[in-house]
């Protein structure tokens, strides 16, 4: 029985031993613990980047430098702010068009608290009209590495014509034509037309030019950056000899005190009342039709129009006159269409199969093929139509 007592006593002292030890152990490891926590709260703290400088930009980020002429050069400032108690280091990252844009901007260091500034100079050497380009700062702000100032304008003339040239087409001699345009103003200064002239004198007398003024309504969604604007119509009267038409019009624009020219290329063709239209086998300039070589068991044909305008469109007839060879080359005419302003007569020409072999094409072996039109015009009595071709 005391043997007993003797075991559990020694056991409850082990306990009691043991017990100790562990907490001794324990309070030391959690002593080093808090100590290597505290450590780590340290290390893991964030990056304080106002010892780095902190760049504001002061002002717009952007210039407009509305509009601006071929080659011609504006300045703008851009501004930047140190706002941290540390130094701030800025310099040029990079420019979009080393051509156009200019920069004294170098490497620099902004004291805390005070502001850098630095000039953009732009000059116009790509054609536009719109331009949009970029100078590129770096900076040591953790946050703003680079920062972008961007420049944007318009490149034109003072003054402008919505059209790059009138071009009148095929005008009839008997005919009047007429083209509107506009003339914009880019000054803030309103545009007023004092003087206009065509520098061809011969043609002159056959143009005529009537200006009109327009509200800021009337143009703002054609031209956005234009001030002011006027409506022009010109006309062109008819009894121009037939060929070519090359004329200029030179217009003398004042904006306040300010005077601009400004001119405007006028092309066209006079032509006949009476005109032949053809295809890919018709010279337009010769009235030829070029068949070439054609097989007689097939035979061939083409089909041309007659167009007949002017102010004696509605009487003039048309009919087939002489034709050579008249025993190989037939011709007929179709009843007129009305377009636009005028008639289309169908002209089929035709070598039928079976013809006998011939040359006709305009060699020393045998001259071109020929069908007249006869017509009732008072001064077109008779269109010709050229034909070459053989027959093997």
């Amino acid at each position: 029985m005391r043997t007993s007592w003797i075991a559990v006593a020694a056991a409850v002292a082990g306990c009691l031993t043991g017990l100790g030890l562990t907490y001794l152990e324990v309070a030391s490891v959690e002593d080093r613990f808090e100590a290597s926590y505290v450590e780590n709260v340290s290390d893991t703290q964030p990056e304080d980047n106002s010892q780095k400088g902190r760049a504001v930009v002061v002002g717009d980020q952007g210039f407009d430098f509305g509009t601006l002429e071929q080659d011609q050069s504006g300045t703008c400032t851009f501004k930047l702010r140190n706002e941290s108690v540390m130094p701030l280091k800025v310099g040029l990252e990079g420019v979009s068009c080393g051509l156009c844009i200019q920069t004294e901007l170098s490497d620099a260091e902004v004291p805390p608290g005070d502001e850098f500034e630095f000039d953009v100079n732009y000059t116009t050497h790509k054609d536009g009209p719109e331009f949009s380009e970029y100078a590129e700062v770096r900076t040591s702000d953790p946050k703003n590495p680079v920062i972008r100032f961007t420049i944007t304008g318009y490149v034109t003339k003072m003054i402008r014509f919505s059209k790059r040239e009138i071009v009148l087409g095929n005008i009839s001699a008997g005919e009047d034509a007429s083209a509107n345009f506009r003339i914009f103003g880019f000054s803030d200064q309103p545009i007023e037309i004092v003087h206009h002239e065509f520098s061809d004198t011969q043609s002159a007398k056959f143009f005529q030019l009537e200006l009109t003024p327009l509200e800021l309504d009337d143009f703002k969604r054609e031209s956005p950056r234009a001030k002011s604007a006027v409506q022009a119509k010109l006309s062109f009267t008819r009894g121009k000899p037939l060929g070519p038409l090359n004329q200029t019009l030179v217009i003398t624009a004042k904006f306040g005190d300010e005077t601009i020219n400004g001119e405007l290329t006028i092309r066209g063709t006079i032509v006949s009342d009476i005109m032949l239209i053809g295809g890919s086998d018709f010279i337009s300039g010769q009235n030829l039709v070029k068949m070439r070589s054609i097989q007689s068991e097939v035979g061939h044909s083409t089909t041309l129009r007659i167009r007949v305008r002017g102010p004696f469109r509605d009487e003039v007839k048309l009919s087939v006159g002489e034709i050579d060879p008249a025993d190989i080359l037939k011709a007929t005419l179709g009843e007129p269409t009305v377009v636009g302003k005028g008639y289309l007569y169908p002209l089929r020409i035709e070598v039928p199969p079976g013809a006998p072999s011939i040359n006709r094409l305009g060699s020393q072996q045998g001259k071109v093929a020929r069908v007249n039109i006869e017509t009732t015009h008072p001064s077109a009595k008779q269109v010709p139509v050229y034909v070459s071709f053989a027959v093997d």
